[in-house]
């Protein structure tokens, strides 16, 4: 690996753990006053799943109304749509 490769990749920030659970729990704030019928929020874009969860990755992140987020990627989110265990 070359020096400035090193660097660059050295650069990049993780967002902290603290500010991503803040982040979600605002939304779920938000989501249960602006929407209180909801029962979960699903978020497919990369960009959106980046600010919740920290990674950008094709997938899907389900925030419940109250409660831990679940995200689905990779062979989890093929196993999901094959076999038709999304439940709702």
């Amino acid at each position: 690996m070359t020096d400035k490769l090193s660097k660059k990749i050295n650069m990049i920030k993780k967002v902290p753990l603290t500010e991503l659970k803040k982040r979600m729990r605002y939304f779920q704030k938000r989501m249960n006053l602006s929407n209180p019928e909801w029962e979960r929020a699903f978020i497919f874009s990369k960009i959106n799943i980046y600010y919740f969860t920290g990674t950008i990755q094709d997938g899907m992140l389900i925030i419940p109304k109250n409660g831990e987020a679940t995200f689905w990627c990779g062979e989890a989110m093929k196993e999901l749509w094959t076999n038709h265990y999304f439940l709702i």
